[in-house]
């Protein structure tokens, strides 16, 4: 279970590796980029979102839940999962199969 703001900061990671693997072409930001968007992808239901209300009994703030699910999240980070699996396996390919291949001639 996430809170928001821990959500929202590995969403924004997320896009970072991914663009930074889109314009670098590196294998292993690929790779960051399906685990982070796999774990964003699991958790994406239970993302806690609290309010703080005061409350004049007990003299204290307590924590009132407004809302705990997005599932448009879910595809969201399906589909930053999936281009990062299609997108690395085509830079490997465009890396080391051409140069298998030019061999093989």
């Amino acid at each position: 279970m996430l809170t928001t703001g821990l959500f929202i900061f590995f969403e924004i990671v997320t896009i970072c590796f991914f663009l930074g693997a889109f314009f670098t072409k590196q294998e292993i930001l690929w790779a960051i980029t399906s685990v982070f968007s796999a774990f964003l992808m699991f958790n994406s239901f239970k993302i806690t979102t609290y309010i703080y209300q005061y409350n004049a009994t007990t003299l204290i703030y307590d924590a009132v839940l407004v809302s705990n699910s997005y599932p448009y999240l879910v595809g969201l980070n399906t589909l930053f999962f999936m281009l990062s699996l299609v997108l690395g396996i085509f830079d490997m390919f465009e890396k080391y199969g051409t140069k298998l291949k030019m061999k093989g001639k």
